[in-house]
């Protein structure tokens, strides 16, 4: 197949799937409450430096909680760092790839629709442009690409966030042996363990679902559902209660704590936006990769090939 052509259809893929981003991509349709790029992780690593830095006596048990806190610090900061570097790569990467795109498309399209001399003459220079641009768009898309995976498999929102939860709601479970509720997803030294990452938005008990939120008024899914028993599990595994909750007629205790149920498909779309950027992200790497290699061949003939295959 001509160099020219598989060069003007991967340019014009590059344009129509960076479009595509737009209206997919999680950060540029603002669909976080918290804007990710006024984010201010410097104050996040003062205040860590600040805390490391205190000269103080401390007992055993003081130096503990100073290393959680030094821990926790450190989750922040990754965190805000990742948040950070992907709001600014999701608007760079992908106007840098449509702009890329559409001369590499114009140029191919010029040189597999026209064969004349001055057409052929500027080949060199068209390659030359392709095997840049190719390599600019690659890293670029590339590294947004690490970033967008990291954020949605690591992270959450830190305070829009939304509680972890198994697939039936439940939070927390009553210990009739200890006469505690126990928190499902707790985990020493991991505050955010409480917290469902973002690649779970998708999950069924993070979004309407009719079996959780058309019920009776007196039901246990509707009677046990609270989101304020949430902050007991932040710093411990269990937890009392001075008057537990109860449903039923009969007023029976809630053996289980519920996440109180969605009534809309919000979690879902954010997942389902951000998995198809992270799709169609890699495709573009592909097609920057083409656009570059072909570049070079064009380069390196010097526009030699016409129109035939």
């Amino acid at each position: 197949m001509n160099k020219h052509f598989i060069f003007f259809a991967c340019g014009t893929l590059i344009v129509v799937l960076s479009v595509a981003v737009f209206n997919t991509g999680p950060i540029i349709n603002n669909k976080f409450d918290e804007n990710w790029g006024i984010l201010n992780c410097q104050r996040l690593s003062d205040e860590y430096d600040q805390i490391k830095g205190e000269d103080l006596e401390y007992t055993d048990q003081q130096k503990k909680v100073k290393d959680e806190k030094l821990q926790l610090k450190k989750q922040h900061i990754n965190s805000c760092n990742r948040k950070k570097a992907m709001y600014g790569l999701e608007y760079s990467a992908f106007i840098i790839d449509i702009v890329a795109g559409f001369i590499c498309s114009i140029l191919g399209l010029l040189h597999y629709t026209e064969s004349n001399n001055e057409i052929k003459a500027f080949a060199k220079k068209t390659g030359l442009i392709g095997l840049i641009f190719g390599a600019i768009g690659f890293v670029m898309t590339l590294v947004y690409l690490i970033y967008s995976v990291l954020v949605y498999t690591k992270d959450t929102n830190r305070f829009d966030f939304v509680i972890k939860a198994d697939e039936n709601g439940v939070y927390a479970n009553w210990d009739s042996a200890k006469n505690v509720y126990f928190c499902k997803f707790y985990k020493e030294n991991d505050k955010n363990s409480m917290k469902a990452i973002f690649k779970e938005y998708g999950k069924k008990q993070y979004n309407y679902n009719k079996d959780s939120y058309i019920n009776s008024e007196d039901s246990e899914r509707k009677r046990c559902s609270n989101n304020d028993y949430y902050n007991k599990c932040e710093n411990q595994n269990n937890f009392t209660l001075p008057s537990y909750p109860t449903y039923g007629n009969d007023r029976k205790r809630c053996e289980k704590i519920y996440i109180e149920p969605e009534n809309d498909y919000k979690n879902k779309d954010l997942n389902d936006r951000w998995l198809t950027t992270i799709i169609l992200s890699a495709i573009i790497i592909l097609c920057t990769i083409c656009i570059a290699l072909f570049g070079f061949l064009i380069f390196k003939e010097g526009g030699g090939e016409s129109q035939s295959s």
